[in-house]
């Protein structure tokens, strides 16, 4: 029977929910349009980088959009549709080149007086910056100064009204090192450490402040007119990140988030980024945001004390084993303990560097980037708030916590248990397989006053961790016994089931699952215990829930030194790799 602070509850979420209906489709009228983001263009193929397209490839891009419809817009205009005052066209795009490539002026400029289309261009100062003749810092290479345009070039390309210059920052485009072991991460959302000690937050402000108040000074100089936007190197940034942004000046931000842009939000304007010289029909797909759910996940749970040995080279050869272990499982994603317990199951000390436990070492910010970078996988932090609640007694104590775990973890994901209330909030009818920034809008309606404190604490945990990794993927663990049906509010909800208990999970499944593609993929089957499973049980379990339409599913415990299961022997049933099968 519920109790009358659950039935409380209850009434209010879905009084709330009632007054934001159709909530994930939030972007209003006139205030939506779509974004891409060219770099290189170059006229032979054989000079293509992963992130250039051909001179042929931009010009089908720029006749495509006369003949589709699309509406190329400025920032005035977005700005515009932001106040109210000039609704956004349908099929609204803006155009945008990152790097200040001397291809910009010799390629691009030309289309655009042909085509009158109007671009947003991002110029990093460090690269543009160098006298003609010198040698520029480019990545891992060393190029020409010539490579980039001149200061003369870009004053044509701005007095022709068509080109717009942006900051993309003076010198944030390459890596800094994040943790003990050197790890190089991005400048802009990266705590680096530096003499056995990691940034401060306050040293970490300055210093990105000092870089984009010197790139604004830059394109202004260079340009002949001061930038408004920020265009984040790699795409990387973080609510921290974007107030740094706008405490300098600027008024506009751009990311490489793979969603339609809203007018509305003009610190947080995501873009399509082109890979591989695209064709039209692939650049056609992207640019209309169809789903991009994997169609299949496979999740995989990493406890760190099984890699960490006290010492580094025993640490690295378990950690190498780790890595190739999970290319062979074919897994998609990780779900990682970010604290250790002691014997009872209580939080004893915690596996990165902060204020408020005990650190057992200071590994997971390594392991994470290492599994990301090298495994391939999303690496997805299971953070215990109830459970550190009830060891720290002082929410204020959890929130700081978890805030210093976003500052120095470079994770895709959080997963959260005992919320109940979270997972167990439905989705209204056709929301169900609700895209990633509409899943954010309904998360953003909750009003933590309004909620059981479970759920108030790890809506508030996660928004810490938020804070700092800019998207991140909300996870959590299902009650159980709940209907199998994803959290609205969650990108991906996993069902814990025991190998007795999955059988009748899988009928479940099959008859109550919602009906579409998107509701399924949003859906995991979490097979749990207190060993890992074996290679029949843990093939058996995935044979039956594939045949009922299952195509993401996880376990834990799973004992990475021990190969248990055996890698090789289930590999076959559970990898989520088609071609090539990475073994």
């Amino acid at each position: 029977m519920m109790s009358r602070g659950w039935l409380a509850w209850f009434l209010a979420v879905l009084m709330l929910f009632a007054g934001h209906a159709r909530a994930a489709d939030a972007i209003k009228p006139g205030q939506r349009f779509v974004a891409v983001a060219f770099h290189d263009v170059v006229d032979d193929p054989a000079q293509l980088d992963s992130d250039a397209v051909t001179t042929a490839r931009l010009v089908e891009f720029f006749d495509y959009l006369r003949g589709t419809g699309w509406k190329p817009v400025t920032l005035d205009e977005v700005d515009a549709a932001r106040r109210g005052e000039r609704p956004l066209p349908d099929k609204a795009i803006l155009v945008t080149f990152d790097d200040g490539y001397s291809s910009l002026y010799t390629r691009v400029f030309p289309l655009v007086l042909a085509y009158r289309v109007p671009i947003v261009a991002a110029l990093q100062g460090s690269w543009l910056a160098p006298p003609p003749g010198s040698q520029v810092a480019h990545g891992s290479a060393s190029v020409p100064r010539e490579k980039f345009i001149t200061s003369e070039q870009a004053r044509e390309m701005a007095r022709s009204g068509l080109v717009e210059f942006a900051s993309h920052s003076y010198d944030l485009q390459h890596g800094v090192p994040g943790n003990p072991q050197g790890n190089e991460m991005p400048a802009a959302v990266t705590r680096l450490y530096a003499k056995n000690a990691y940034e401060s937050e306050t040293a970490y402000r300055t210093r990105l402040a000092d870089d984009l108040r010197k790139s604004r000074e830059f394109v202004a100089d260079f340009t002949g007119r001061p930038p408004r936007a920020m265009v984040w190197p790699f795409g990387r940034y973080s609510a921290v990140a974007t107030e740094v942004a706008q405490s300098v000046g600027f008024s506009f931000a751009l990311t490489l988030d793979p969603e339609p842009a809203n007018a509305a939000l003009p610190m947080r304007l995501p873009r399509y980024l082109p890979t591989g010289n695209p064709v039209l029909a692939e650049i056609d797909a992207n640019l209309r945001f169809r789903p991009r759910l994997p169609s299949a996940q496979r999740v995989v749970c990493v406890d760190p004390g099984q890699v960490w040995t006290g010492d580094a080279t025993g640490t690295n050869e378990r950690l190498g084993r780790l890595i190739e272990r999970l290319r062979r499982l074919g897994s998609t994603a990780v779900v990682i303990d970010v604290v250790a317990r002691d014997a009872s199951g209580s939080i004893a000390a915690a596996w990165f560097p902060n204020s408020e436990l005990p650190v057992r070492a200071d590994v997971l910010s390594r392991l994470v980037w290492q599994l990301q970078t090298r495994a391939g996988v999303e690496a997805w932090l299971r953070v215990p708030s109830t459970t550190a609640l009830a060891a720290m007694g002082d929410t204020a104590r959890v929130r700081r916590l978890f805030g210093e775990l976003g500052a120095q973890v470079p994770a895709s994901g959080v997963v959260i248990e005992g919320a109940p209330g979270l997972a167990g909030q439905r989705a209204e009818p056709g929301e169900g397989g609700a895209m990633p920034w509409q899943v954010r809008q309904l998360r953003a309606l909750p009003n933590a006053a309004t909620l059981a404190a479970p759920d108030a604490l790890a809506l508030q945990v996660f928004g810490e961790v938020e804070r700092w990794r800019t998207p991140l993927k909300l996870v959590l663990l299902a009650e159980a016994g709940a209907s199998v049906e994803p959290s609205a509010l969650a990108d991906f909800t996993l069902f814990p089931v025991t190998v007795d208990s999955a059988p009748r999970f899988t009928e479940r499944f099959a008859a109550d699952r919602p009906s579409g593609i998107n509701p399924g993929r949003r859906i995991g089957l979490w097979l749990t215990g207190s060993a890992a499973p074996t290679a029949k049980e843990l093939v058996a379990t995935t044979r039956r829930f594939q045949l009922a339409g299952g195509t993401a599913f996880g376990w834990c415990p799973d004992d990475a030194p021990g190969d248990m299961p055996p890698a090789d022997q289930v590999a076959p049933d559970v990898s989520a790799s088609t071609f090539p099968v990475r073994f």
